[in-house]
């Protein structure tokens, strides 16, 4: 995230921050890939993070967000690797 926000503060996306609380630091992950052959379709990159300006008034306090979006179009290149179990329960018919 760090170099992330340099290269928005390089690109004048954003001014430099006066602080960066990277406590607040926060991420995830979401991957779809079908359901028998655990082929990976679309993967989700979710980040963001607290930083601030220091204003006349105080801290101005802004939260930075990114996500990226990838989506495979070769299916079948990228393999996600699903425990036994999951593939069981996954494999099982409802009723």
């Amino acid at each position: 995230m760090e170099k992330v926000l340099d290269s928005a503060v390089a690109e004048g996306r954003m001014e430099k921050p006066s602080a960066v609380y990277w406590e607040t630091l926060e991420g995830s992950l979401e991957c779809a890939a079908t359901k028998f052959d655990t082929q990976v379709l679309r993967v989700v990159d979710r980040r963001k993070v607290s930083y601030s300006y220091k204003t006349a008034s105080g801290l101005d306090r802004r939260t930075y967000h990114l996500e990226t979006v990838y989506e495979f179009f070769s299916h079948g290149v990228a393999i996600l690797p699903l425990p036994p179990e999951l593939q069981k329960e996954l494999s099982t018919p409802k009723k």
